[in-house]
């Protein structure tokens, strides 16, 4: 499984990351980079699940969680 290029975490479980594809454009490789995001929690057996449904006071630190990743890609992007 592939690994994402940058990993943002928050409390509460949140996780944002930053993976890279390649695609191939007029014959050429062309990079680019897509965002996801998940939060972690125990299930009712105990053990660590995902989801990307969030509680109303998950989106505060996902906004910021996404704009780290933002900043990172702009960042990487002048380089």
């Amino acid at each position: 499984m592939a690994k994402p290029v940058k990993t943002f975490k928050s409390s509460g479980g949140l996780s944002v990351y930053v993976w890279k594809n390649i695609s191939i454009v007029d014959g050429m490789p062309k990079e680019f980079h897509t965002v996801s995001f998940s939060r972690g929690y125990k299930d009712q057996q105990g053990a660590w699940a995902s989801t990307t449904n969030l509680r109303e006071q998950d989106l505060p630190k996902l906004k910021c969680l996404l704009q780290q990743a933002y900043e990172f890609l702009v960042i990487k992007e002048t380089i």
